[in-house]
């Protein structure tokens, strides 16, 4: 064999030229393949022309113990093998893995609820939650939070995922009025409208009518398991009449989807 013969990474179904030295009279040869260093084989195909090449689509059988075998239709015995193990890999895929519309735990009184408040330790079970869009004064809110007067400088939401295994990438997509600022597991990952501080009192650095904006994430922000989203959203003064919050977080990665 002469590809794959050994090292290479292969993406299920994607198309992959297998090769082999085309010497000899025979007119057709058979493909196997195998993902378990050849204790079993299943077929590519049964009889191919002896051309030395045969566009393999690559089926979906994740393996580090992939090998080929190119054999003589009518001499079965006579046959090549990959000289080392490939591996088949699947494509990543991209997924939702927090909606639009998803429910968020929420704190608005306007109190401060402490500087633990975006930890993943944090006890969140007192506070009501609802589906996004959260907030008020427009009238397109799926849950209307509560405006103090005046009015509260920062209102808080939580939302727990879990991801199945690692991630490559990942952005949200976040409907704020007025600042933003996000946590991942404790760590801030981004922040919009926030220069004047993220203390519970300040209010936002500048005005932003249900401003949506798009970002990446760091990638290296996400554990595999259980992870907690916290978002700040500020007014941008004690006059402000209105306040909203909705956020979609993609992902790319063998953890893709909701």
């Amino acid at each position: 064999m002469l590809a794959p013969n050994g090292g290479e990474t292969l993406t299920a179904g994607s198309t992959y030229d297998l090769r082999w030295e085309s010497t000899g009279s025979w007119p057709t040869v058979s493909l196997a393949y195998s993902t378990d260093l050849g204790s079993t084989w299943s077929t590519v195909v049964a009889a191919a022309p002896n051309t030395g090449r045969y566009s393999w689509p690559v089926p979906t059988a994740p393996t580090a113990q992939g090998l080929i075998r190119v054999s003589s239709t009518e001499e079965p015995f006579l046959s090549d093998t990959s000289d080392a193990a490939f591996t088949i890999g699947t494509a990543p895929t991209t997924g939702t893995v927090i909606p639009e519309g998803a429910i968020w735990k929420y704190f608005a009184s306007g109190a401060d609820p402490g500087a633990s408040w975006n930890l993943p330790s944090f006890d969140d079970s007192a506070w009501p939650s609802g589906p996004a869009e959260l907030g008020y004064g427009d009238g397109d809110e799926a849950t209307v939070l509560p405006r103090t007067s005046p009015s509260q400088s920062s209102v808080y939401f939580r939302h727990e995922f879990t991801l199945a295994g690692p991630i490559s990438a990942a952005s949200v997509t976040v409907r704020h009025d007025d600042g933003v600022a996000i946590w991942l597991n404790g760590s801030l990952v981004f922040s919009a409208n926030m220069a004047d501080g993220l203390a519970h009192a300040e209010y936002a650095s500048a005005s932003a009518e249900n401003a949506t904006l798009t970002t990446a994430l760091p990638a290296s922000a996400f554990v595999v398991g259980e992870n907690t989203m916290a978002v700040m959203v500020k007014q941008v003064g004690p006059t402000s009449p209105d306040l909203s919050f909705r956020l979609r977080l993609d992902v790319t990665g063998s953890a893709a989807g909701p």
